[in-house]
């Protein structure tokens, strides 16, 4: 198992893998009421890797992808005011290859990266149902900085 940057012939891959994550998501998001049809999305990774500001790294065995990691440089914003900073903005590893190793070596590809760009802080956003990855990114030694509290209008009604 190797990580290593994405290429413009891994867009297709990166597609199917992006809509695995998406259908991933959407089963267990508990505020998205329908799930998006994924079914007439070709190849929206194409315009991705042709964006400077967005850098992806993939797991790949025997020439198959089977994870990746997108990183998207951002400027201060209402999120983090200080300085720019790198966003994991999707990370996935196939289910029946998940793993922390695989999880670990795409998280430190996007690290690396960052350091690369002088940038001195990455973030991510991990959601509640997600507390393996928690426990993951707070050993990699990311440090809680907000939380975001959400309540249904129409239920307090």
């Amino acid at each position: 198992m190797r990580v290593r940057e994405a290429k413009k012939e891994d867009s297709r891959e990166l597609t199917k893998l992006w809509k695995l994550l998406s259908k991933d998501h959407f089963q267990k998001e508990m505020y998205c009421e329908q799930n998006p049809n994924l079914d007439d999305i070709e190849d929206n990774y194409i315009q991705v890797l042709d964006n400077k500001d967005t850098f992806i790294y993939v797991a790949e065995e025997n020439n198959q992808l089977f994870g990746f990691a997108e990183l998207v440089m951002k400027e201060p914003s209402d999120d983090f005011y200080s300085e720019c900073y790198t966003y994991i903005l999707h990370a996935f590893v196939k289910e029946e290859q998940r793993s922390f190793p695989t999880l670990i070596k795409l998280y430190r590809a996007c690290e690396k990266k960052t350091k690369e760009l002088g940038i001195r802080y990455m973030m991510t956003d991990i959601y509640d149902h997600n507390p393996r990855v928690q426990k993951l990114i707070r050993y990699l030694g990311m440090k809680e900085y907000r939380r975001r509290f959400i309540r249904s209008i129409e239920e307090s009604i």
